[in-house]
């Protein structure tokens, strides 16, 4: 099944999580302060970066209101949109958590996206990273592989093209990353189906947008604690 695919393909080889390259000197004199939009995980600051995803999970961890965009979290964000913020902002943390690419799915309606075309939008991701001016200062790089949709329901052909996807980010693991790092992947989807059952766990999706329009896409409260949870236990 796919969902055990994404299951047993995930690695479990835990990374020392040593700062091996050069000293972060702090926030550029550009801003003055980090804007980004930071978690403390076992006691050490993880920038998260990605669409509303990981914006409702920013804001769930620090219990502060989110908006429309913290830093590099921004809602609706798409993976080429990523790429270009990635590239104007002066500032990286030292340690980063990506999760993108769900918008590219809910935006298509007439065509599916196809996996080479996500690969390279992802790919232009990491190389916006790899290229940033302060990309030396990187120490960790952490990649998350995307929820389910199940408002698509169980047949659409949308399954498959994200099922290819995650075991694309998978893939990733040990490759190299921007600076010192190299990619760490973990494989938070996987926390979204029941292997046992082959189905998804809808007790961690919001069921309702504005409490009128079926959503069944974004985290609710129980699923970001779930994905926070698995962080922790990721990250020691």
């Amino acid at each position: 099944m796919m969902a055990e695919a994404l299951a047993y393909t995930t690695s479990d080889v835990e990374e020392e999580n040593a700062d091996v390259g050069e000293e972060y000197p702090g926030p550029s004199a550009a801003t003055g302060e980090v804007p980004g939009a930071f978690v403390n995980i076992n006691g050490l600051d993880y920038e998260l970066m990605g669409d509303g995803m990981m914006l409702r999970l920013w804001s769930y961890a620090t219990k502060s209101s989110a908006g429309l965009q913290k830093g590099l979290c921004v809602s609706g964000s798409t993976m080429k949109q990523m790429a270009r913020r990635i590239r104007e902002t002066p500032d990286l943390g030292p340690r980063i958590v990506l999760m993108i690419g769900t918008n590219e799915f809910l935006r298509c309606s007439e065509k599916l996206p196809s996996l080479s075309f996500l690969q390279e939008e992802f790919g232009c991701v990491l190389t916006a990273l790899r290229e940033h001016p302060r990309a030396g200062y990187i120490t960790r790089c952490i990649l998350l592989t995307l929820p389910p949709l199940p408002r698509f329901g169980y047949k659409h052909p949308v399954r498959r093209v994200w099922k290819d996807f995650n075991l694309y980010i998978l893939g990733l693991q040990g490759a190299a990353g921007p600076g010192s790092s190299t990619l760490d992947v973990m494989n938070t989807g996987a926390l979204f189906f029941d292997v046992k059952r082959r189905n998804y766990r809808y007790d961690l999706f919001e069921r309702h947008h504005d409490d009128e329009r079926c959503d069944l896409i974004h985290w609710n409260r129980t699923g970001m604690k779930v994905v926070l949870e698995y962080l922790e236990n990721r990250l020691q």
